[in-house]
């Protein structure tokens, strides 16, 4: 069950929302529901559109979509993960994007092509990323913006983290450690 890829990016979203779907996914179908949910269980998604909620917009938040052949076995690595919340995304083409509203990461390449896959997420640091915001919001007030982004940058960048695994199969279907297609099937 190796590791096929991993892309990492850092987020601001303005919104306090991403999302990572096929590029060719309807963005946004069923959306408002989803990300209501989202907000209190942190994920959701569509089936067709995976929405996260971050704990606060103002520091940069790290994203790993790592993709995987089969099912990993293990937890990601460190002992502040919480999670995995589960979810099923159906992807058109094999090609996805994760996204907010200002910045994009794409050429995320699903291992097995297009069809269904799980998506497992994990999550860090979302109560030291409200506390660093809360302990530095007096220093950062008094400078100017572009002097205030930057010390946000460099003193608390990446505090709240996440990681998505993106393997084949739906929930429950998804293909394991011994798994074949044709045992999924049945």
């Amino acid at each position: 069950m190796p590791l096929v890829g991993s892309h990492l990016i850092d987020l601001r979203p303005s919104r306090s929302t991403f999302t990572l779907r096929d590029v060719d996914a309807d963005a946004g179908a069923g959306a408002s529901k989803v990300i209501e949910r989202a907000w209190k269980e942190v994920a959701a998604g569509t089936g067709y559109e995976i929405w996260v909620v971050r704990a606060q917009d103002l520091l940069l938040v790290a994203v790993e979509v790592q993709t995987w052949d089969s099912v990993p076995d293990e937890p990601p690595p460190g002992t502040e993960w919480r999670g995995p919340l589960v979810l099923p995304l159906y992807c058109a083409t094999g090609d996805l994007i994760l996204s907010d509203d200002v910045r994009y990461l794409d050429g995320i390449v699903a291992p097995a092509g297009p069809g269904d896959y799980t998506v497992q997420i994990f999550y860090a640091g979302r109560e030291k990323a409200v506390a660093a915001y809360r302990s530095i919001v007096d220093v950062i007030i008094e400078l100017p913006v572009p002097e205030a982004i930057a010390y946000l940058d460099e003193h608390v960048r990446g505090v709240e983290r996440y990681l998505l695994r993106l393997c084949p199969g739906r929930p429950g279907q998804a293909l394991g450690p011994s798994a074949t297609p044709s045992q999924q099937d049945g």
